[in-house]
Order: structure tokens, then sequence, then C-alpha cells
């Protein structure tokens, strides 16, 4: 495992983080995701990323505490998390003087999570799920965050959640951080 990390820390001595001045008027966005079932206990990891002024801010990577029943479940549970460090982020940029105008974008790519944020009333498969988690739909309709769709192939969060392929990995190393 050694070797592996060494030899990774070789391969990406060039890459850093870089924000752009010109893009410092763009609001702050993040990502979520989780992976479903996907450790040997069938818990659940949850993964968010935050972007400002094109770079990352804020990223993060957790196991779910308790089994999910779906894949929809469990990225509530993710876009709760990930609607958690939004709410500390804008509290965060308020004092530096950095003010949030709107909704922070999330952007998640499974639709019954976004429609669960928006509509209880037609979910009764989701009785279950721990009030706790409900924080993002409160979050959504004060219109303090909002939950976008994003294909999954476009999903950075991916990247805190499961173990990707060379290509989809590269891919969002290069969204992430760039060459020097």
């Amino acid at each position: 495992a050694a070797k592996r990390c060494l030899r990774y820390l070789k391969g990406t001595v060039e890459l850093g983080i870089t924000y752009c001045k010109s893009d410092s008027e763009k609001p702050l966005m993040g990502y979520s995701d989780s992976s479903w079932a996907g450790d040997d206990e069938r818990k659940s990891t949850s993964g968010y990323c935050f972007m400002l002024a094109n770079g990352p801010i804020s990223w993060g990577s957790k196991k779910q505490r308790s089994v999910a029943l779906s894949s929809c479940e469990a990225e509530y549970y993710a876009a709760s998390l990930a609607t958690q460090e939004a709410m500390w982020l804008r509290k965060l940029l308020a004092e530096l003087q950095h003010l949030c105008n709107g909704a922070t974008e999330i952007k998640e790519d499974n639709t019954g999570c976004i429609r669960l944020s928006k509509d209880p009333c037609s979910h009764a498969k989701s009785k279950h799920i721990h009030t706790r988690h409900h924080f993002v739909r409160e979050q959504v309709n004060a219109g303090t965050v909002s939950l976008v769709y994003i294909n999954t192939l476009d999903n950075v969060a991916d990247l805190f959640t499961k173990v990707l392929g060379k290509s989809k990995f590269s891919k969002f190393v290069s969204i992430l951080m760039s060459s020097k």
C-alpha cells in the first residue's frame, strides 16, 4: 500500500488547486453522492464536495450510520450531510463578507432524492427515514439550498464514495485540480 501511495504522489506532483479571480462571482455550489450498500455491512458511504471560484473549498466522505433500504434513501442521507456543510459554509462566507445570494445549488444524481426533498406527501415509502435527514427538505423549502439533477457520469462527488476507473478518476481530478 505504501508503494502505491508513493507512486500516486509522484504522478500527481504537478497538480494543485487553483482559484480563479474572474470566477469569484460564481456562487457556492456543491455535489452530493452516495454508494448504496457499498461495504460488507451493507452500509452506504456519503460524499460531498463544494466549489467556489472554480476550485474546491470543502469535501468529505462518511460512512452512513444505518443501512439504507434504497438508493434514494442513501442519496437522501448524503444530501442531508451536504446540506449541513452548505449551511456551515454559507455562515462562514457571510462572516468573511462574501454573501451567498439565493439558494446554494447541490448537484445530485438521484431524481427520487430530489423529489423527496421537495414533496413529502407522495412518498409513503419514506416514513421510516429519520427526522434529522428531513433537514434537507426544510432548507429546500426555506430557499437556502436547492437540489439539482446532474448525470451520474458528471457527479464529482463519486470520487469520495467509491472506487473509480482510471478515466473517470482522471476526469474528476482534472475538474477539482489543475496542472501547475
